[in-house]
């Protein structure tokens, strides 16, 4: 049968597309995010490559899942641990090979992304912090892309191609686009007669530090200012009910939580979030835009969490307080000043109403992602017909 000149010839089989990801939920929220977003584009199949300890932030995910095993221990048994992982999906591959590999760091994308260099798969990559991280930066020479979500991106100069980068924003859930149109987008304001509304958030990393910091932070504030405080709480099972029933004694205002589903709204109405900086978390305050308090995780990998609130503090829309310089005394006097004076607060959500203004409209950067994705693929696509 001749196939007529104006009659569209359409791939019989969806694109299989495997995104690597393992170790903390940095790695694997970001891919989680954009897997949902390839899953809604009917011709491409997703699939998740993790570790164990990547699959326990896997939570309602019902898609394909690819587990794997990357031990921990010294550098030696570590780099043995991925060489004999990536032989084994490289021979994977050679029988059914995928369309396209996207890594997002950890040790499991640099598995997965070796053995599509080996097996000539193409592969991607994203970067989720301000610093390239260090399988990144192993396997920025051969990938086809490199999403970056920060513009000055440091350690970035291995990618020696620029035409390989593609500039984007961290990749954040799609609700926080969705609630764009919504009244509760405002953050709330701030003044002497309420109540601050504190939300303290830790994510998947932090967050028994950051409920030791809130609860030794009230120990010297006064009664009267305790009563003037509302605080949130977001932490592990093992420091709530400790917090708990510390709050009640100094009769502070307060809910606490292992988990918040509707954390967006959560954030828009506090006045002022104290949280780690990782580039999600970063992302989403800023989307928020509330004044923040930002404390990096000490011991993040290249300390990236402290170059990712760079932005924000730089540009006066949040503080930054360091663990190796900061009491829970330091922070009673932060909050004490911000309840004697809220322009404080008020100034910082000046500079950033401004600089959303000055920004416009942000784009959803995981839509951004799968369409550059699915546009790629289709590429590849003309090139075989060719």
């Amino acid at each position: 049968m001749t196939t007529g000149p104006n009659e569209k010839k359409f791939r019989k089989k969806p694109y299989r597309v495997i995104l690597c990801a393992g170790g903390t939920g940095g790695h694997v929220f970001p891919a989680l995010i954009v897997a949902r977003e390839l899953g809604r584009m009917k011709e491409i199949q997703v699939e998740l490559m993790v570790d164990q300890r990547g699959s326990r932030y896997l939570g309602s995910w019902e898609g394909s899942v690819w587990p794997i095993s990357i031990p921990g221990g010294n550098w030696i048994i570590r780099l043995v641990s991925i060489a004999l992982c990536t032989l084994k999906i490289w021979w994977r591959f050679l029988w059914n090979a995928p369309d396209l590999v996207i890594g997002f760091g950890g040790y499991p994308a640099a598995s997965g992304t070796l053995a599509a260099l080996l097996s000539g798969v193409p592969y991607m990559i994203q970067e989720q912090n301000c610093v390239l991280g260090r399988v990144n930066r192993w396997m920025a020479f051969g990938a086809k892309r490199v999403f970056l979500s920060f513009k000055k991106t440091l350690k970035a100069s291995v990618i020696s191609d620029k035409k390989k980068r593609v500039l984007s924003f961290p990749l954040v859930a799609r609700e926080w686009f969705t609630m764009e149109q919504e009244a509760v987008r405002m953050p709330a304001v701030f003044t002497k007669e309420d109540p601050l509304r504190l939300l303290v958030i830790g994510g998947s990393q932090g967050s028994t530090s950051l409920a030791l910091y809130t609860k030794g932070m009230t120990e010297y504030l006064s009664l009267l200012d305790c009563a003037r405080i509302h605080i949130t709480l977001q932490a592990p099972d093992s420091v709530l009910e400790m917090c708990s029933q510390y709050f009640k004694k100094r009769e502070i205002s307060y809910q606490t939580g292992t988990f918040f589903t509707s954390l967006p709204r959560m954030m828009r109405e506090s006045h002022l979030i104290m949280a780690r900086s990782g580039a999600s978390t970063v992302s989403e305050i800023e989307l928020a835009g509330v004044p923040s308090i930002l404390m990096p995780l000490p011991n993040s990998a290249s300390n990236h969490q402290f170059y990712n609130c760079d932005a924000l503090v730089n540009s006066h829309r949040a503080w930054r307080f360091e663990e190796k310089n900061t009491t829970d005394e330091d922070l009673a006097t932060f909050i004490r000043s911000v309840l004697k004076d809220p322009t404080a607060i008020g100034m910082k959500k000046k500079n950033i109403m401004t600089f959303r203004t000055n920004r416009g409209a942000m784009k959803d950067p995981a839509y951004a992602m799968a369409t550059e994705v699915d546009s790629f693929l289709k590429g590849l696509h003309k090139e075989e017909k060719g």
